[in-house]
């Protein structure tokens, strides 16, 4: 695992923090290029298009009364955003981390991660869009990186669930 302040130069490098996506470069391209990142020892991916920032190591005030998945909230650059622990969505485990993904269109709401692994580019073909693993709610597809399964998460499915989940506080 990279030091933190590894990780947070590995991010600068990748991130384009003005909002613009992801600075091509090296053979990577905006529109096929996917951010992969652990949930506990799970590797899932997300477009690089739908991230906005990668945030280490910022504070989380919890909420009571809240569903266990709803982790609490946290402000980053004068905006509240909730937090979701996918791996509580889905009955494991909660994860040990303060690493969360802004989703770049999303309502006020962030998902918590393990940590990001890489920048993967992949070409149309290899991503399996069907037969997805049951009870897999919230994966979208599927693809293979260096023979590890990586599962496409729908950013969509766990913001809204989120959102049902704020509506109800």
């Amino acid at each position: 695992m990279l030091k933190p302040y590894l990780k947070l130069w590995y991010t600068l490098a990748c991130l384009d923090w003005w909002g613009d996506g992801i600075r091509t470069g090296a053979g990577m391209s905006d529109t096929n290029t996917w951010i992969v990142f652990t949930i506990q020892n799970y590797l899932f991916a997300l477009p690089s298009l739908q991230v906005k920032e990668v945030l280490y190591d910022v504070p989380v005030d919890s909420l009571p009364f809240v569903p266990p998945a709803l982790c609490g909230v946290l402000l980053w650059q004068g905006e509240i955003y909730a937090v979701l622990d996918p791996a509580l969505l889905s009955g494991k485990v909660g994860q040990n981390s303060c690493t969360y993904l802004l989703p770049r269109h999303a309502s006020q709401v962030c998902i918590k991660i393990t940590d990001v692994v890489a920048l993967h580019t992949l070409s149309e073909d290899e991503i399996q869009w069907e037969s997805l693993p049951p009870g897999k709610d919230f994966c979208a597809g599927q693809f293979d990186m260096e023979g590890r399964q990586v599962r496409i998460i729908s950013l969509e499915a766990v913001v809204s669930h989120g959102e049902r989940m704020l509506s109800y506080v």
